[in-house]
């Protein structure tokens, strides 16, 4: 009920919100309450899962770069895009068994300083079995690598992460860390190999952290706006996941029983409901 102050009209009044503000009074409409069909409700559960996993995804990859405001939105974009190709909904689960990830590869974490305009010899893919090969070419540092200004020191950082999409369990797979140096005359090509697991996702982003030295620490260089990442790399690999996510271990001890638990798998999504084959 809207109260007269002997000046103003503060408070509801039938349809109409009155309010003092510093420039006078404000009259504003109720606002009405929306029904929601079934069908809005279903479209904002499946764009809310998508945001989710994207939230993980940036989570995950923040080591590589410092990531500017605007990677939620594209980052949303293009997995609801690609999550969309998926999905069957008449039967609501999803058929990975594609290369629509591929969307990924070489979307930058920052837009204000794009990986390509400063590695200009990326990293290159390639599968051997359960294996993903990333091979780094040479790096000469000032001819296929900048350095900005007071760098001295770069680490190119590359990050593998490996999902199991049905589950929603992840695997932080260990950091590769190649140190360069504003002297190095060149950086031999180096090969790496990554255990690539039945029925996930792997999705690998690639850095350059630059430092600058004073006396005898390095600082960081990198800022919102100048932080060279990007996805490069983004596959499903074919199978079925059947792997252990985690070990509980009872230890019996004097003093009582100890239990630890290790986890191999974080349960970080409430994953994507992947679609059974017929059996053959």
């Amino acid at each position: 009920m809207a109260k007269f102050d002997g000046k103003h009209l503060r408070g509801l009044l039938g349809p109409f919100i009155f309010k003092k503000t510093k420039k006078g009074s404000v009259v504003s409409t109720k606002a009405e309450k929306v029904r929601q069909t079934e069908e809005t409700k279903k479209s904002a559960s499946f764009f809310g899962g998508v945001a989710s996993f994207a939230r993980v995804l940036r989570t995950m990859m923040k080591p590589v770069g410092v990531q500017d405001t605007g990677l939620m939105n594209r980052l949303n974009k293009e997995l609801l895009s690609v999550l969309l190709q998926c999905y069957n909904k008449p039967t609501k689960t999803f058929n990975f068994t594609n290369t629509h990830f591929k969307r990924l590869e070489g979307m930058d974490l920052n837009s204000n300083s794009l990986l390509k305009e400063n590695l200009w010899d990326l990293p290159g893919y390639s599968k051997n079995e359960d294996q993903l090969i990333i091979s780094v070419p040479n790096i000469t540092p000032g001819k296929n690598l900048s350095f900005p200004n007071d760098a001295l020191f770069c680490e190119l950082y590359i990050q593998p992460i490996q999902i199991d999409l049905n589950g929603g369990y992840f695997k932080k797979m260990d950091a590769i860390r190649i140190e360069i140096s504003f002297f190095d005359e060149v950086v031999s090509a180096q090969e790496f190999n990554v255990e690539l697991f039945p029925g996930t996702l792997c999705i690998v982003a690639v850095g350059l952290n630059y430092f600058k030295k004073n006396v005898d620490r390095y600082i960081d260089l990198n800022n919102l706006d100048f932080s060279p990442a990007a996805f490069a790399y983004a596959a499903m690999h074919d199978g079925v996941f059947a792997e252990v996510v985690h070990e509980r271990v009872t230890t019996e001890l004097e003093e009582g029983s100890s239990v630890t638990n290790t986890v191999f798998w974080s349960k970080e999504h409430q994953g994507f409901p992947i679609q059974q084959l017929p059996v053959q």
